[in-house]
């Protein structure tokens, strides 16, 4: 996931280990198995050819050399979904297909609800909301947390 020029990583306890970039534990889920990279795309540091960089670049092409396919989308937050009458459209080799998805929903009691304090002005809160919803996504799937 980007979000405003931060690529979050959610990896495995085994991919975060071999990776070697630096990560803390995501604060939800089953034992804690799961970490959370943040790296910050805008530094000045990344640059190719720059040490920020090319550490970040050996660690995926010596970590994550099997190839897996990867899609990455923008949506500008300007438009208006309503009006759009253009499709996205994606590489002849990505499968895609559109879904219509069917409103669900199902009460959970009993459920220990984590409080988290998140203000805009605390610099985190994007990760923080990251791990909410990721918590939220662990609860529906009623998982020991």
């Amino acid at each position: 996931m980007i979000s405003l020029g931060t690529l979050i990583l959610n990896l495995t306890k085994d991919t975060y280990e071999q990776l070697g970039l630096p990560g803390n534990p995501a604060k939800f889920g089953p034992y804690r198995q799961r970490f959370v990279v943040q790296i910050n795309l805008l530094e000045k540091s990344m640059i190719p050819g720059k040490k920020g960089f090319e550490r970040i670049k050996w660690c995926f092409d010596n970590t994550l050399s099997d190839p897996f396919p990867f899609l990455i989308s923008y949506v500008d937050s300007g438009i208006n979904f309503n009006n759009i009458n253009a499709r996205n459209t994606f590489p002849p080799t990505f499968n895609a297909r559109k879904f219509t998805i069917e409103m669900n929903f199902e009460k959970l009691n009993d459920i220990i609800f984590p409080v988290k304090e998140v203000t805009s002005q605390d610099d985190h809160w994007r990760s923080d909301i990251v791990e909410i919803y990721d918590w939220f996504g662990m609860a529906s799937l009623r998982t020991q947390m």
